[in-house]
């Protein structure tokens, strides 16, 4: 009886430490503000803040460690990897500084070593880099009026070249879908370069309020856009907002604009249905405010608070192989374990890689797709129109051998004739589903 009662014991703190269903706070280790996260693949990921922080967990989330790069009055504003070797983390000098600038540092395998690969940019705080197609960009600015500064990569960041805009203002968020097409926030503006940064034309601008500020820009195609921010000063009546294009930035429509004195400082889209965004009540987050997640499954329709541990002020929200991360004020790192209805039915390792028929088929607007996987590898299931054009992207990801289900959510699509395609190991499968409305 005693061994029983042991087992059982061992079964239920089992469950209550590791079957999490929903936010739950991992120890970071640091007291520090949180700026930034990514992840590099399935189990590595990286996160930086002020003091020079910079941490990194290699066991997908659940601890982390911090990595010394001995520059305590440095803000790390950002970190990002253009592959599984080589990532960048953008440092900001101290405010009381005489003249404000930025350095960069690089590494070149994995983030195991960090070296300072450029130690002095004058007058601009970096914010935003990202690579596409090969190609680098780079951008930020001071304050929210004033130059801003953009620079352009050929040679995988060994070397930047400035790019005047000819705009001005803070660029506060930065979006490539390849090498010549991309998206700058301005303040309350959006930005459309056709030609690598060479040019830009005004898309989007916000005429309610010059301080209503796009914080973030995703694209989920080349077509398919989301950009979310809102107020940042304390003394104006603020509100939050997602905006969204689905003609590649010519016109943006609200899915949600309220006045619920927060803003978003974070955006991460799982598909064209769910969507997670994070912020603070009061502005840029501090430990004196307050934080919130929120979600939609329909695509912007409607939005729900998430349950956090607790309402601590958020910088940065991304998805990793259908896990969330948040991380913010005080050390703070919220991780969730799915964050999309994608589930694994089992664990047995199936005798061929198979994508099933939908059901129910036809549908309206939901239906479940499943499959199988034979081995571990990198997957990608999308769903098309009669076209040939991507409609959604359902996974990206790396995901282990078993059996999988998610529910796709056809809300915002026209009835018709869809494809849904999963490719895997060299395997391609194609099945058609009909969406009636």
């Amino acid at each position: 009886m005693k061994n029983i009662r042991v087992i059982l014991f061992i079964f239920l703190f089992s469950n209550l430490c590791f079957s999490q269903t929903g936010w739950y706070q991992v120890n970071s280790g640091t007291s520090n503000l949180l700026t930034s996260v990514f992840f590099t693949n399935l189990n590595t990921g990286f996160s930086t803040g002020t003091g020079g922080t910079l941490l990194i967990t290699r066991n997908t989330g659940a601890s982390w460690q911090n990595i010394d790069l001995n520059n305590p009055t440095f803000t790390f504003k950002k970190i990002y990897f253009k592959d599984q070797s080589t990532g960048f983390i953008l440092a900001n000098s101290p405010i009381p500084d005489d003249t404000l600038y930025s350095k960069i540092y690089k590494t070149t395998n994995g983030g195991n070593n960090w070296f300072v690969d450029n130690p002095r940019i004058n007058n601009v705080f970096l914010k935003n880099i990202e690579f596409a197609d090969g190609v680098g960009y780079m951008s930020g600015g001071l304050y929210s009026v004033g130059p801003n500064k953009f620079f352009k990569s050929t040679n995988d960041g060994n070397s930047w070249v400035e790019i005047p805009t000819g705009i001005n203002g803070s660029i506060t968020s930065q979006k490539f879908i390849n090498y010549e097409i991309g998206y700058i926030g301005v303040m309350n503006c959006i930005y459309k370069t056709p030609n690598g940064g060479n040019n830009w034309n005004l898309v989007y601008q916000n005429l309610g309020s010059y301080y209503n500020v796009v914080s973030d820009i995703v694209f989920i195609n080349g077509v398919t856009g989301f950009a979310a921010g809102g107020y940042y000063l304390d003394t104006l009546n603020k509100n939050r907002f997602v905006i969204k294009t689905t003609n590649s930035g010519a016109n943006w429509n609200y899915i949600l604009n309220d006045n619920s004195a927060t803003m978003i400082n974070s955006i991460t889209v799982v598909n064209e249905s769910v969507i997670y965004a994070s912020g603070s009540v009061n502005g840029a987050p501090s430990s004196q405010n307050r934080g919130f997640i929120i979600k939609t499954t329909n695509g912007g329709v409607t939005w729900n608070n998430e349950n956090i541990p607790a309402s601590i002020p958020l910088s940065d929200i991304k998805n990793s192989n259908l896990k969330g991360f948040a991380v913010g004020a005080n050390g703070v790192i919220y991780k969730k374990d799915n964050i999309v209805a994608v589930t694994q039915i089992s664990t047995t390792v199936p005798s061929s890689i198979n994508l099933y028929q939908n059901y129910p088929n036809p549908f309206n607007p939901e239906t479940t797709i499943k499959f199988d996987l034979t081995k571990s590898g990198y997957i990608s299931l999308k769903v098309y129109d009669m076209t040939g054009k991507e409609v959604q992207n359902l996974f990206n990801g790396v995901k282990e051998a078993g059996s999988y289900q998610l529910k796709f959510d056809g809300a915002s699509l026209n009835s018709g004739i869809y494809f849904y395609k999963l490719m895997t190991n060299g395997t391609t499968i194609t099945k058609s589903m009909v969406l009636v409305k």
